[in-house]
């Protein structure tokens, strides 16, 4: 059986699944935390929208 490899969305490293961090929302993969940190800098005001539309209620 062959492994299954994915990209890291930050590095563009090639991983196998099993060991791959995965953003469901955006659907994307990342090789370790680092990375994560990294991509979350670039796309802080994406995250931010997507945090106050999943948690933040007015009044």
């Amino acid at each position: 059986m062959r492994e299954t490899k994915v990209m890291c969305e930050s590095c563009g490293s090639y991983l196998s699944l099993d060991n791959a961090l995965f953003d469901e929302h955006v659907e994307v993969f990342f090789c370790q935390d680092d990375c994560l940190y990294e991509w979350a800098d670039d796309h802080f005001e994406e995250i931010v929208e997507q945090y106050k539309s999943f948690r933040v209620y007015a009044g």
